[in-house]
């Protein structure tokens, strides 16, 4: 046995050293990288950051439009990456639909505007 070994399994006719990460996976002293990936691939494991594709999506807006969203800063954001992709917090994006239902609110509530799914008064005489 190597110095880094702690025992040795024969299987197959052939004996192989057991490497102390085997043996530490195997009695559950550590996560494995499997099941580390597993996790973070977990379809109930909500994504901490969204791709502008996401918000696109999620606010069904053109690209164009998510991009100006961003660099306006009215959707904060971060670069990562070499080719500088963008990524928004998935409670930054809840946050500006939440700006932007108050802001809808305000402007009905000052009467600047008529809710567009409401007829007028003058529609229904």
């Amino acid at each position: 046995m190597g110095p880094w070994t702690v025992g040795t399994v024969t299987s197959l006719g052939l004996t192989r050293p057991i490497m102390p990460e085997t043996l530490r996976a195997a009695k559950g002293l550590w996560t494995t990288r499997c099941d580390v990936r597993r996790a973070c691939h977990n379809e109930d494991m909500e994504k901490r950051f969204l791709t502008l594709v996401d918000v696109q999506e999620a606010l069904n807006i053109s690209s164009p439009q998510a991009y100006a969203l961003v660099r306006s800063g009215q959707l904060p954001a971060i670069q990562v990456g070499g080719r500088g992709q963008w990524r928004v917090e998935a409670v930054e994006l809840e946050a500006y639909i939440q700006r932007q239902y108050q802001a809808t609110r305000d402007k009905f509530d000052a009467g600047t505007e008529a809710p567009a799914s409401v007829p007028s008064a003058t529609e229904n005489a």
